[in-house]
């Protein structure tokens, strides 16, 4: 026989004989802690919904609903500046979509963009995703940093580049370098279609090298092109990356995510360049500091005479440091060079132009140097409008450490932060005809190079490239010494144009591969 619990009412011993009565006894008789318990819980639930509710409402208009797992995956292009600018159509210039687990917002044109990452420091800090943690080797180095981390490597890296002459002799001299051992390759080539993705890899690669560790490797040295590989294959177009925006992928079985390979390229790139900063320190000369790594250890000994243990610098971030150097450097270098060589083929009468200020400021006898830059803005002109036209690089990460108030709206923390460069670069009411490849569009009256604000390939802020300096040097001394040999031509019944060739639009907007013919000037 069941026994149940008693109460009083009006001095009456009731006996409970049903569930409800039984609950009720429980609950609001005894005065018990789940009373207490349950109360808190429904009214906290309710607090939540009304405060998320509030900061949904306040947040940047939507495109659609966000799936569940998904987000907004289910509307995404494969191409994202077809699909940013479709949502802009629909959203306006400043927009929430969820990637994954990962909540995003997108801040299109000059003027948001202005507000929100040069006269501010609300965007300041990096996303957290999956994949580039481990690459960057949770986020260590300059590219994915934060706080003082960043702000000291930052720093660092900057004055260190002065100090090695970045964009001056030095530099200048490695780049001579490798554009004159670029154009020996292509005369071997001797007029037959090639692809010249490999070798542009190659000679920005060794400049990288040359500044980080001064060491220049031959095109053919296995140890390189398995360092190149390795490159290629930490792109953040493969199946492994939308671990970043999906982190159960990485826990799914088997080999086919292409999580675990990454995973191993990622820890043989840092067991590779751990070996390069182990050779340093056996030569390492105090009064002879050649490149960054070795400035890099001569801060450290300083650090360590002086007693200094609270700094962020250690040989563990010394490693990303140059990992950060080879990716930024090479990847979106070389994609630019690729993309000047389609624009030239695919248009020979700006070719023509640019060849005949080179030969006629320079002349054939001496290769093309810094000091000519004046003389030859076509050349510059051109490379700006490459940038600009071919959207190198794509797509910049950014991140809110703290809830924002951005034009009316409240980002919060932890989202991220795309500033959409190509509604800047392609807006009408700024350059007209956006469409056209207009180098002249970079001249004033005189022929004279104009150094326009709305022209953002290194960005703007406390964010913006540091080798911004370095890549405009490489783009100038590459694309003069090569035209000043070379014509550029589409091999026979094939046609090469941005169009024919447009890439994959990722971190960086590489073309596809293509061919092309390189023939002697006479």
């Amino acid at each position: 026989m069941a026994i149940y619990p008693e109460f009083t009412e009006d001095g009456v011993v009731v006996r409970c004989s049903t569930f409800r009565d039984r609950m009720w006894n429980v609950i609001f008789v005894d005065g018990s802690y789940l009373t207490i318990g349950l109360l808190t819980l429904a009214f906290s639930l309710i607090c939540r919904q009304l405060m998320t509710t509030k900061k949904k409402d306040r947040l940047p208009p939507s495109p659609g609903i966000a799936i569940p797992v998904l987000g907004h995956f289910y509307l995404l292009d494969e191409d994202l500046r077809i699909t940013f600018k479709r949502m802009r159509k629909t959203c306006g210039d400043i927009f929430f979509i969820q990637f994954g687990s990962i909540p995003t917002v997108v801040i299109s044109s000059y003027s948001n963009i202005k507000d929100g990452f040069m006269s501010s420091n609300m965007f300041l800090a990096r996303p957290r995703l999956f994949m580039l943690d481990k690459i960057t080797n949770g986020g260590k180095g300059i590219l994915m940093a934060q706080g003082e981390d960043w702000k000291v490597h930052r720093k660092f890296s900057l004055s260190t580049l002065k100090q090695l002459g970045m964009g001056k002799n030095k530099t200048v001299q490695s780049i001579h370098l490798e554009a004159k051992a670029f154009v020996e390759e292509l005369k071997d080539t001797k007029g037959e279609p090639f692809d010249p993705s490999a070798m542009i890899s190659s000679h920005i690669a060794n400049i990288i090298c040359a500044m980080t560790f001064s060491e220049r490797f031959n095109y053919s040295d296995p140890r390189f092109q398995k360092l190149l590989k390795m490159f290629e294959e930490l792109n953040v177009r493969s199946t492994a990356s939308l671990a970043n925006f999906f982190p159960w992928i990485a826990k799914l079985p088997g080999k086919f995510t292409g999580v675990e390979k990454m995973k191993g390229h990622v820890k043989e790139l840092f067991s590779y360049i751990d070996d390069i900063v182990e050779e340093h320190k056996t030569r390492f000369d105090e009064n002879n500091l050649q490149d960054l790594t070795s400035a890099y250890m001569h801060e450290l000994r300083q650090l360590e005479k002086n007693a200094i243990t609270t700094s962020v610098m250690n040989f563990t971030y010394l490693t990303s440091v140059i990992t950060d150097f080879f990716v930024g450097g090479i990847k979106t270098t070389s994609s630019a060079l690729s993309w000047c060589i389609v624009c030239l083929v695919e248009h020979p009468d700006i070719q023509e132009n640019i060849c005949d200020q080179i030969h006629a400021c320079v002349g054939r006898e001496r290769m093309p140097s810094m000091e000519d830059k004046t003389d030859l803005p076509l050349v510059e002109a051109f490379c700006m409008e490459v940038l600009r036209v071919c959207n190198v690089p794509a797509i910049l990460l950014h991140s809110t450490s703290c809830d924002v108030e951005f034009k009316g709206y409240t980002i919060p923390a932890g989202c991220m932060v795309l500033p959409d460069l190509v509604s800047v670069h392609k807006d009408p009411e700024i350059w007209g005809d956006p469409e056209s490849f207009r180098p002249g569009r970079f001249l004033d009256e005189q022929g004279k190079v104009i150094n326009k604000k709305e022209f953002l390939p290194f960005f703007v802020g406390k964010r913006s490239c540091i080798g911004e300096s370095l890549a405009r040097s490489e783009l100038f001394l590459f694309v003069s010494c090569l035209l000043q040999n070379f014509i550029f031509e589409n091999p026979k019944d094939e046609a090469v144009t941005v169009k024919s060739v447009d890439g994959q639009f990722g971190i960086v907007h590489e073309p596809k591969p293509y061919r092309i013919v390189a023939k002697m000037r006479k």
